[in-house]
């Protein structure tokens, strides 16, 4: 025991004189030469100015000159600055008057954009006083404020290999919206001053906040986390190549164009290229299309500011039924999309979910354009190609240029197709108060196969020409209206008015019976009523005028009128009253009076009379079933 405290009294005796030694050592170094050496060898290594407050020497827990008020540049704008930084001594060479720097520790080091004014100033030849054996540098509780996005609490420790290589570890939080881990940045070369080293560095990014970032960001509403990488290389302080790819499972962002909901991925590139990839998530857009999750949809475009608000230029959309280029705007009170070049395949949208009202096929063609929502506006030109839109039962093609400014659609030569016989379309149509004014020009068209897919018809024929000018809220009983038609060289089934007039004496119809030379119409359209002011028909040997009313949106036909017969095998005319023309317009009853007495014109009359209020009251009773059952 006594041998044991002997030994123990005789190393505490030795480590008190080496501890005297090297204190002794140290209070004979020249804090402030330390301060020159490592200002110049800082200055020579980056190539820009520093500044360095004043030095003291510590003893423990080993020897040490502190450095106050550091500032170094480390670009012509860019700067780290540190209240402290404490630079440890090899006490072996200390106590044989050398210095030797063997590690940096940065206490609250700040990387920002501010330039040092000018450097502290150090004499040639300064660094080499001592020497630079550092093996370790370590940054405490460091600040990075770049950009509106800040890293907080920066632990960084940088290591030198054999070939003294420096390879720096670091975390830290970015402030208000996740962690960053497993950060690594290495020197690739050495060669020069540090603006030409090489280095390569990479980090994991964890639990992001999506709010909070687009908030930082000045972008719409998004929501949810997401997690990702960053990679990048390069030189001095460009990065030559750079890659942030980003993925989030419970992706949520909603603004005017709409909202999207699921997995979604990013990627930023060195040149800030944007790629969005949105096929895991489901999207809406405007409240009118859905597209669902797994169906591909990817956003790409360049990320930086246009016109002062930060979107994307060259933006590009890539999905099955659309295609297009322009700019998106993004930072605004409202979403903006310029529109280059743009089409919407409206068949290959079997895979989404439109709303009803949505066509199921055609083109629309986009040539130029701005989107702007909240509210939604428009300047838009392009055209329709063959787009298929429902009507009452039937589908219409729509083929032509339109334009849209404001709130108002408008065409001036839209062609209006149905089972292969066309119209002409031109008019506006605004859809903030859902108002329509219009013309259709009818040119020749063949009326059959319009009749025979709008009601089945065929026997129906003949040649349409005419139009008519609505106005209103679109449907079949809000629009008012007014127009004429002419049908020329057809044929109606039981439109021969020479046999409701018993003027047919033969056991079998002669053919023909039901030809006509012209058909012509002058009426006027108010809600659910179509008043017919004249319907002329002009058959061999006879000319029929009638007048009344057409009721929507049963097409019930209610009119009466007179014809005149010039039969080639009786002398002189007949004029006889058409009591009633009544029922659906494409199955027309007619009563032509053959009464020949005052008394039997009496009785025909009151007869017609009782049917057409019958029929009245029926119809009636109808509209309020109708009503009541919504």
């Amino acid at each position: 025991m006594k041998a044991l405290r002997r030994v123990a009294v005789t190393l505490a005796l030795l480590l008190s004189l080496a501890g005297a030694a090297i204190g002794v050592a140290l209070w004979r170094t020249d804090a402030n030469a330390i301060r020159q050496a490592v200002g110049a060898r800082l200055e020579a290594t980056v190539g820009q100015p520093v500044t360095l407050g004043p030095a003291d020497r510590s003893l423990f827990p080993l020897p040490a000159v502190r450095i106050r008020d550091v500032q170094l540049g480390v670009g012509p704008k860019l700067s780290v600055s540190t209240p402290k930084l404490r630079i440890e001594l090899s006490p072996l060479p200390l106590l044989l008057g050398e210095i030797v720097l063997r590690s940096f520790e940065v206490e609250r080091p700040r990387l920002e954009a501010v330039p040092v004014a000018a450097s502290s100033g150090f004499p040639p030849g300064a660094a080499e006083r001592v020497r630079f054996a550092v093996t370790r540098v370590r940054g405490r509780d460091g600040t990075v404020a770049l950009g509106g996005v800040n890293l907080e609490h920066v632990e960084a420790h940088a290591a030198f290999t054999e070939t003294g290589t420096p390879v720096l570890e670091w975390a830290g939080e970015i402030a208000g919206i996740g962690e960053v881990e497993q950060g690594f940045l290495e020197a690739t070369e050495r060669s020069g001053p540090f603006s030409g080293w090489g280095w390569r560095a990479s980090a994991e990014l964890n639990e992001l906040d999506l709010a909070v970032l687009a908030r930082r960001l000045a972008l719409p509403e998004v929501f949810g986390t997401a997690r990702g990488k960053l990679s990048a290389s390069g030189h001095g302080l460009r990065p030559e190549q750079a890659k942030l790819a980003l993925e989030s499972a419970d992706f949520a962002a909603r603004g005017g164009f709409g909202s999207a909901t699921g997995h979604a991925a990013l990627e930023l590139d060195e040149s800030q290229r944007v790629t969005l990839d949105l096929g895991g998530a489901a999207l809406r857009l405007f409240d009118a299309i859905e597209k669902p999750a797994g169906t591909p949809l990817l956003v790409m475009g360049q990320w930086g500011e246009v016109d002062g608000v930060r979107g994307l230029r060259d933006a590009k959309v890539e999905t099955g039924p659309v295609r297009g280029s322009g700019v998106l705007e993004l930072g605004g009170a409202s979403a903006v999309v310029r529109i280059h070049d743009a089409a919407l395949d409206l068949a290959a949208l079997s895979g989404w979910r439109p709303a009803s009202w949505v066509p199921r096929a055609g083109r629309v063609e986009l040539s130029r354009g701005r989107v702007a929502t909240g509210p939604l506006v428009l300047d838009l030109a392009g055209s329709f190609a063959s787009m298929a839109v429902p009507w009452h039962g039937v589908t219409l093609l729509l083929s032509g240029p339109f334009n849209a400014n404001g709130t108002v659609l408008a065409c001036a030569a839209l062609g209006v197709e149905l089972a292969g016989e066309s119209v002409t379309a031109s008019g506006t149509y605004d859809w903030s108060s859902r108002q329509l004014h219009g013309e259709l020009r009818a040119n020749g068209g063949r009326v059959g196969p319009i009749a025979e897919a709008a009601w089945g018809r065929k026997d129906v024929s003949g040649r349409l020409y005419g139009q008519i000018e609505l106005a209103g809220a679109p449907g079949l009983t809000s629009l008012t209206g007014r127009g004429e038609l002419e049908l020329l060289d057809g044929e109606i089934g039981n439109v021969s008015l020479a046999r409701p007039a018993g003027l047919i004496k033969t056991a079998e119809e002669p053919p023909g019976l039901d030809l006509f030379d012209r058909l012509s119409a002058h009426f006027e359209l108010a809600g659910d009523t179509i008043h017919v002011s004249e319907l002329t028909l002009f058959q061999k040997y006879s000319v029929a005028t009638v007048t009344g009313e057409i009721e929507l949106p049963d097409w019930y036909a209610n009119m009466t009128g007179a014809v005149m017969f010039s039969p080639s095998d009786l002398w002189g005319r007949s004029l006889r009253p058409i009591l009633r023309m009544a029922g659906p317009i494409w199955a027309l009853e007619t009563h032509v009076s053959t009464a020949r007495s005052a008394d039997e014109q009496r009785v025909e009359a009151a007869t017609i009379e009782a049917i057409r209020k019958a029929e009245r009251e029926q119809r009636e009773r109808k509209k309020a079933a109708a009503k009541s059952n919504g």
